[in-house]
């Protein structure tokens, strides 16, 4: 009775020892499978990282864009603004000097 036992006992350890063999191999395929699946999101994280920065550039550059050409409407607003002056500074020196002949013609006259 006690071999029947035995040979139960090594039934049952192999058994064990079986399940515990597939079972490794099961984890190794399974773990490959998962390594796999982290490289490829890791991938896809870098590719969107890279994305982003391309994104962030581009709205940078919009806004260095969006800055520049508000100064150089600034400018051509200051630009504007003089160049009327200027006009009007001539205006007056031409009415002053018309003015001026006209005194100096007057005064000529009367002496």
């Amino acid at each position: 009775m006690s071999d029947i036992v035995e040979d139960s006992k090594i039934h049952y350890i192999v058994k064990d020892y079986k399940r515990m063999y597939e079972g490794f191999h099961t984890l190794v395929k399974e773990n490959k499978d998962l390594r796999k699946m982290v490289d490829e999101l890791q991938k896809k994280v870098e590719h969107l990282h890279s994305e982003l920065d391309k994104k962030e550039k581009i709205e940078a550059k919009k806004k260095i864009d969006g800055a520049v050409k508000g100064m150089l409407n600034d400018s051509m607003c200051q630009i504007n603004a003089l160049h009327n002056k200027a006009k009007q500074f001539i205006e007056q020196t031409e009415r002053i000097t018309k003015t001026i002949e006209q005194l100096d013609k007057e005064i000529r006259i009367t002496i």
